[in-house]
């Protein structure tokens, strides 16, 4: 639980910390399967007024420590709301989230023992998908167009990939409603370089991420 050890060690040492559950999370209003990184930056946005009503908050002292998603969303509300003090970015990116995907598929399927030759044709198909995203931004078309796409390409699958007794048909359904959900696509189509490049306030980041992987 490294988020509790991190709040414990800064509450110990002076420094009042705020966590909340996610949206539509125990007594968290809203939706969460619908939302997208910028709606969590609204809920960011709605913790820094809450924060700034306590007599015991300095209000030109709030800052935010975000992780891997969080690492995305610091950015985005540090550049729009000028009071936020500082940022510190854990396993922040600074690519769009198809970038991202292909690099964490290449390192599992190294990781998991897959030929070379099958993680090129994940690769090649899914950064043949992540185009279609980027391009095409009518939802409804986008599935059609990917669902075409990835039934052509079923030959090339890596072996396993379809459960037994299972049609291809319905495992490519299935990874189309996941890739084409609200969060994914944002995920996907969002470069978070030009809103970092925005950012004004102080930042710690780079030496906080990390290649060693155990």
């Amino acid at each position: 639980k490294p988020f509790l050890v991190i709040a414990d060690y800064l509450t110990r040492n002076g420094i009042i910390v705020l966590r909340f559950d996610d949206r539509g999370t125990f007594k968290s209003e809203g939706i969460f399967k619908t939302a997208t990184s910028f709606d969590f930056a609204t809920d960011v946005e709605a913790a820094i007024k809450y924060l700034k009503t306590r007599d015991d908050v300095d209000p030109k002292k709030i800052g935010l420590i975000g992780h891997s998603e969080g690492g995305i969303i610091a950015p985005i509300v540090a550049v729009e709301d000028k009071s936020v003090n500082f940022i510190i970015l854990l396993a922040g990116t600074a690519v769009d989230g198809g970038e991202i995907s292909i690099s964490q598929q290449e390192l599992i399927g190294k990781a998991n023992g897959m030929k070379d030759e099958d993680i090129a044709k994940t690769i090649a198909i899914n950064k043949e998908v992540f185009r279609m995203i980027r391009e095409n931004n009518d939802t409804d078309s986008l599935k059609k167009q990917i669902t075409e796409f990835l039934l052509s390409k079923s030959d090339e699958f890596p072996k396993g990939s379809i459960p037994e007794d299972t049609p291809v048909e319905k495992v490519i359904e299935m990874q189309v409603a996941q890739i084409t959900g609200p969060w994914m696509l944002n995920f996907i189509r969002y470069n978070p370089a030009p809103t970092l490049s925005k950012v004004k306030c102080a930042t710690l980041s780079v030496v906080l991420n990390g290649t060693n992987v155990q």
